[in-house]
């Protein structure tokens, strides 16, 4: 009986919440301004990759795109 109670208590506590709920609360709360940043480094690191003759960044191996990315930062 003790741990019945003890389960519906826990089961209780916390709310069940949905991908969909999860993707609402994340495009309600997300920053503009970060986002655009995001958008904007985005596109400067694919020009820089297009500028050395490299592939996009989906493309890369994960190896490959480490490798990129760290070149990128030290010459941006």
């Amino acid at each position: 009986m003790l741990c019945s109670f003890i389960n519906e208590m826990a089961a209780s506590r916390f709310v069940n919440v949905s991908d969909e709920d999860i993707s609402q609360f994340l495009e309600e709360n997300e920053n503009k301004n970060t986002a655009r940043k995001t958008s904007q480094d985005v596109a400067l690191f694919k020009t820089f990759l297009r500028e050395r003759k490299l592939n996009d960044p989906e493309e890369l191996t994960p190896l490959q795109l480490g490798t990129s990315f760290l070149y990128f930062n030290l010459v941006a």
